[in-house]
């Protein structure tokens, strides 16, 4: 019988390089899009972000392909209180208007950013609910991307990733006309602003590496120092 292992063939440093800047751009434009009110765009935003910085077995990140796995990542989440009495979902905040819903909080929250080693960020906490039940940064792309129809849709969700999205595990309520409501879809927000500080951290490796490439209009030199100068 034939085997049907089919050999594999090493990619170019270059090639690697190229797809770095293609999932940057696919996170770039899907954040883009879930700005302009496409908010079901928070699920290939979380596919993105896995593709670029999530290392499992044989699944190997484009960082970590390219070495870049010590580049600071930029997080906007202070740490969270196990005293506190009410959830903390610091990522997010509430915006109010024709419609009361979750909004990501981008670089329009209160308190500076940090600067964190990759694994502390992937796995910093971020959101907590008032019973003290945590969720990290992690768990929020990779159940989306894994579960949650990113790169997968599963029959069965995990029931932590199932109460954020579903059962309004943050406890937050809108009221319109006398009439409450539990806010939905923490879930997009939350993602929608993981985006941003992840385009925010590696965005600037890109233009790095795009500007130590030597110029495509002849004269030799490298971009940065040519066609890219004025940039």
């Amino acid at each position: 019988m034939m085997s049907t292992k089919r050999s594999r063939v090493v990619r170019p440093l270059t090639a690697i390089e190229e797809e770095f800047r293609a999932q940057l751009g696919f996170l770039r434009s899907s954040c883009e899009a879930y700005d302009r009110g496409e908010t079901d765009e928070f699920r290939r935003i979380a596919l993105a972000i896995r593709v670029l910085v999530y290392d499992r077995g044989q699944s190997q990140s484009v960082i970590s392909q390219l070495g870049l796995t010590n580049v600071p990542f930029i997080s906007y989440c202070p740490s969270l209180n196990p005293a506190n009495l009410l959830s903390e979902a610091p990522l997010v905040m509430v915006q109010i208007g024709a419609d009361i819903a979750y909004r990501p909080l981008l670089d329009e929250g209160p308190f500076p950013p940090s600067v964190l080693a990759l694994p502390a960020w992937w796995e910093q906490p971020v959101f907590r609910t008032a019973e003290g039940e945590v969720m990290e940064r992690n768990g929020f792309v990779l159940f989306v991307a894994n579960q949650a129809g990113g790169a997968h849709v599963d029959p069965e969700l995990d029931e932590q990733f199932h109460r954020i999205a579903n059962e309004n595990a943050a406890g937050w309520i809108g009221t319109v006309n006398g009439e409450s409501f539990p806010l939905e879809h923490l879930e997009k927000a939350y993602i929608r602003h993981i985006g941003f500080e992840t385009l925010k951290s590696l965005e600037p490796e890109w233009e790095r590496i795009a500007g130590n490439r030597i110029c495509g209009c002849g004269t030799g030199r490298k971009f940065r120092y040519c066609c890219g100068k004025s940039k």
